[in-house]
């Protein structure tokens, strides 16, 4: 990204974060909050029809039997999907 069109870009999503850590949220606004926050019906449907599997093994071992690539799918400590 050009450096020049960085502060430009940036600028209202700062604005923006700033405006929301501002405003007061009263106690009546939990429920609804709350709702928007829970997934929804559907959300991860991702998650739920993919056959994911956690252990690598057995994932290569099916990945050569079906002539087919691995796709590794890791965070920031390294697990497998959350697997440990």
């Amino acid at each position: 990204m050009n450096r020049s069109l960085l502060p430009i870009v940036l600028a209202p999503l700062l604005l923006h974060g700033q405006a929301i850590a501002q405003d007061n949220i009263s106690p009546e606004d939990f429920p609804t909050l709350q709702q928007l926050i829970k997934p929804q019906e559907g959300e991860f449907a991702w998650y739920d029809e993919i056959p994911w599997m956690t252990r690598l093994q057995p994932a290569r071992e099916r990945a050569a039997t079906e002539g087919k690539l691995l796709l590794i799918w890791t965070s920031a400590d390294g697990q497998p999907c959350g697997a440990g």
